[in-house]
């Protein structure tokens, strides 16, 4: 995206490995201040690159300071976290990309493309399964089905059988969706 956009400055809190960065792509700015860097520079989007229990911080600093953010997955420690860096996002006009790519690698366009052309029929149903604890896969199934999960499972390890009842579904009408309230009982 260089044709719309330049990166004016990078921060990193080590000094080593700013200098190599800001060298390698010729970056004129260096800090080792994300305030400082937001403040000289006034930029129009960061891009949040900090592991996971910094991202908050960052993201909440530029948002206030009307910056546009792209972030990774995951953006946030904790529900509330992300909560809150969209609300203050809102707050100030500031728009969030939450930047997961999976879906754009050439194996999930096909996967996408098969499913768009009708060939498997209407998808109602799918499972994602791997060793690793990679989550990358959610987004390449909601790109594939061009849908949003309805119902999320997920195991650990090993699998101890207990049907799931629902007693009660509620309608959420401030989001249109619905709500389900559900108990387990084993037989």
């Amino acid at each position: 995206m260089s044709h719309l956009y330049s990166i004016c400055a990078i921060c990193d809190g080590n000094s080593q490995s700013l200098n190599e960065a800001g060298t390698q792509f010729q970056i004129p700015g260096r800090y080792s201040n994300a305030e400082r860097i937001l403040r000289t520079e006034d930029p129009d989007v960061v891009f949040v690159l900090v592991p996971t229990d910094g991202q908050t911080v960052v993201a909440l600093t530029a948002a206030r300071q009307k910056c546009h953010l792209i972030t990774e997955i995951p953006y946030a420690l904790t529900l509330n976290y992300g909560d809150a860096t969209a609300e203050t996002c809102q707050q100030n006009g500031v728009k969030w990309e939450i930047a997961e790519n999976v879906w754009l690698w050439p194996n999930e366009q096909l996967k996408q493309k098969i499913v768009q052309t009708g060939v498997l029929g209407q998808i109602t149903h799918a499972r994602l399964w791997y060793k690793s604890g990679n989550y990358h896969g959610f987004n390449a199934i909601r790109m594939i089905l061009n849908s949003d999960p309805k119902q999320v499972l997920g195991f650990a390890k090993e699998l101890t059988y207990a049907p799931m009842i629902v007693t009660e579904v509620n309608e959420n009408r401030q989001s249109g969706g619905k709500m389900v309230s559900s108990s387990l009982r084993t037989v």
